[in-house]
């Protein structure tokens, strides 16, 4: 059990780590909304496909659709908009550190709906995480220049964690129920798809898809390992542990997109 655990930890890390790096690349002509909509309609059908290989049932009653469509609001959408639009006005850092804050709300929402045990080590181990994170980007909080858009920017990051961590509580709350993360999420990430897009175009987002080696390569390793992979692994540590546990990978993924900034963008190390 522990080193299953350990695994999905280690593939969760990995893979929202790297995912920092490679978005930057979907957001520079693309919009957040439209970018998101593709992110999870190619990873809905590889989904999809994994529940027809292995003769899972994909037809579900109206009930379990409604979950569906909130897990697509909550896990798939919207809360990747706020992150994507974040990371657009701020430093990913700053980004990082603002939904960094899903650890507390993930620990108080599965008390309150769910009423798991209030754990105080876990509580602990929460707000070191979380200064921690603070430390490593401390640098970026001394030379922001603290105007309204970057005070949104941020405020967006917290918006982003609490909507993903009552995303995170409903997932749990489902699992329990014995329901399959894969086909769960496929629903939910069509689902997600179709809102993002719903978004661009109240927003007025021109439909736009780049073709450029950029941006399909780096849309191809965000479908199939930082959302296929990483959110069967994320997913599967909430059934096993938790969602106030399993979001503990929110605090070392930033450590990974600081070592592929340091190897490819020239970040610089400080004390």
């Amino acid at each position: 059990m522990k080193i299953s655990i350990i695994f999905l930890y280690i593939v969760t890390i990995l893979s929202w780590g790297s995912a920092f790096f490679f978005t930057n690349y979907q957001i520079s002509t693309v919009s957040a909304e439209w970018s998101v909509s593709y992110r999870f309609f190619f990873t809905s059908i590889i989904f999809f496909f994994i529940s027809l290989l292995f003769g899972k049932k994909i037809f579900f009653p109206l009930k379990d659709h409604i979950i569906f469509f909130m897990l697509g609001v909550l896990l798939f959408s919207i809360h990747f908009i706020a992150v994507y639009h974040s990371i657009g006005i701020i430093k990913s850092g700053l980004t990082a550190v603002g939904f960094s804050s899903i650890l507390i709300m993930n620990v108080l929402l599965s008390k309150i709906i769910l009423k798991n045990q209030f754990e105080i080590i876990v509580v602990i181990g929460s707000f070191f995480g979380i200064t921690g994170i603070l430390l490593i980007f401390l640098p970026e909080f001394i030379d922001i220049d603290t105007s309204l858009l970057i005070i949104f920017g941020f405020l967006l990051a917290i918006a982003a964690a609490l909507i993903a961590s009552l995303g995170n509580i409903l997932s749990e709350w489902y699992q329990k129920k014995g329901n399959s993360i894969v086909e769960t999420s496929a629903w939910g990430m069509i689902y997600g798809c179709i809102i993002s897009a719903i978004i661009g175009i109240v927003r007025g987002e021109k439909i736009i898809f780049e073709f450029s080696n950029e941006f399909m390569i780096s849309l191809l390793y965000l479908v199939v390992f930082c959302t296929a992979i990483a959110f069967w692994a994320y997913l599967s540590l909430i059934k096993k542990i938790g969602s106030h546990k399993a979001a503990y990978a929110w605090v070392a993924a930033p450590l990974v997109a600081l070592i592929l900034s340091y190897l490819f963008e020239s970040y610089e190390w400080s004390i």
